[in-house]
């Protein structure tokens, strides 16, 4: 909530807020810079967001390979959330990764021993490691505004992990999510938390669903095959569309009430965009959606740039007229719908003043 009004958002998922993985703008080849970002860089990210509205974002988990030997990332998260609270953005941050870009759980559990990555997930070593890491970040004092992180009310939830699955793939014990979730609320109190498993590929899990120490559910949606699991809950719809899928999913996860949001979608036409964003509207048992993804200005000039696969890439604001790596050649149109809907999941009542308005279309 909001005072009195339900807290609700479209916006974009900003994955280098923290952490820069990317090639500045005019840059070729197998270029990229790694380290933290600036202070014209974060506050130029965070800017965006207010400027479209957006409310939220959400960044990419934490650099395992470079963060915890260096106090100028963690120095860089300082001024990410001393920003956005200026900004008064609030940011969804993953504790770890599935993949293995910047250290995932594969690399994690190898330190701890040489373990195998499913080790993660049971081995006591591997998880109370990890329960320091955890209490390392939630009790960081803020080195510019002296707030530890458990009470920064820039933080708006903890993320047990970004899309965590076995290394085979299949669902992560729901064991291990409640024993972590249980875990973050005993050091933090004040924030909520999110569940971190790969939803949009297994489905939710039953006892996650009921357990108290976990407040919101999320899922990422892709235009991925179907999945063939016949215990997917709950089953897919037949039409597959992303706005589809949000139907089917946050009346499932509302029911056991927890707060459902749509933390990851998009690399798909605009009109899949759209429609999930009409239907995020529509239906107040989506808290909010989150577009992946954006990228900001460089301090060296121009903007950070990342392919999502060869023909798909990040967006910037307030876009390019013509992308020609994009499904949707007009990044100011995806820009643009965004921006409106933004406004929309903030304030719905503007709906009566629009006449030729494309909810209706």
């Amino acid at each position: 909530m909001d005072g009195t009004t339900p807290f609700r958002f479209a916006s974009f998922n900003i994955p280098n807020l923290h952490f820069i993985e990317d090639a500045p703008q005019g840059y070729f080849g197998s270029f990229n810079k790694r380290g933290p970002p600036d202070d014209f860089e974060i506050t130029d990210a965070l800017r965006t967001i207010a400027q479209i509205g957006g409310r939220v974002t959400r960044i990419y988990a934490f650099a395992y390979y470079d963060l915890y030997a260096n106090r100028e990332l963690f120095r860089a998260f300082d001024l990410m959330l001393t920003r956005a609270n200026e900004f008064q953005i609030r940011i969804i941050i993953p504790f770890i990764d599935k993949w293995p870009f910047w250290g995932g759980v594969p690399e994690f559990s190898k330190w701890i021993g040489n373990k195998t990555a499913d080790a993660f997930w049971t081995d006591t070593a591997v998880k109370n490691n990890f329960k320091s890491i955890i209490r390392y970040i939630l009790e960081r004092n803020n080195s510019i505004s002296g707030v530890l992180y458990r009470d920064d009310p820039a933080i708006l939830m903890w993320e047990l992990g970004n899309e965590l699955a076995l290394k085979e793939g299949g669902r992560i014990p729901t064991e291990w999510t409640i024993e972590m979730a249980e875990y973050v609320k005993s050091v933090d109190s004040n924030h909520l938390v999110k569940d971190g498993s790969n939803t949009g590929a297994f489905g939710h899990q039953l006892e996650v669903l009921q357990h108290p120490s976990i407040d919101v559910i999320g899922s990422h949606y892709y235009h991925i095959p179907r999945p063939q699991d016949p215990t997917y809950i709950p089953p897919y719809p037949l039409d597959d569309s992303f706005a589809s899928r949000s139907w089917v999913d946050s009346a499932f996860v509302t029911s056991f009430d927890k707060v459902f949001i749509v933390d990851e979608y998009g690399l798909e036409s605009l009109d899949w965009t759209r429609e999930l964003l009409k239907a995020s509207v529509k239906n107040s048992k989506i808290t909010g959606t989150l577009l992946w993804s954006l990228r900001f200005h460089s301090r060296e000039g121009g903007f950070y740039t990342h392919d999502e696969t060869p023909t798909q890439r990040a967006y910037h604001y307030p876009g390019f007229p013509f992308n020609e790596t994009f499904n949707t050649r007009d990044e100011v149109e995806v820009i643009q719908t965004v921006k409106l809907y933004a406004l929309l999941m903030h304030d719905v009542s503007v709906l009566e003043a629009l006449v030729d308005y494309p909810f209706h279309h």
